[in-house]
């Protein structure tokens, strides 16, 4: 699973890490630390538009891959 990212987005996250490791956090690496950010906005995203409850897993070929074209 990937994702585009602006490089000034990029060097933001890639700090944020980094930061967030010298503070003492246990990121073991910058995937770990992607994951939870997006795990806590899948969370907040049952709450909004799934009454709390687990979005259902949906397939990788559910998605179009890449971005769109503009």
């Amino acid at each position: 699973m990937g994702y585009y990212a602006a490089p000034e987005d990029s060097e933001r996250i890639r700090a944020a890490f980094i930061a967030a490791r010298n503070a003492g956090r246990p990121y073991r690496s910058l995937s770990d630390f992607q994951l939870e950010a997006i795990l806590d906005q899948v969370v907040r995203l049952e709450a909004e538009l799934n009454g709390g409850r687990p979005f259902e897993g949906a397939p990788a070929h559910s998605l179009s891959p890449g971005r769109p074209m503009e």
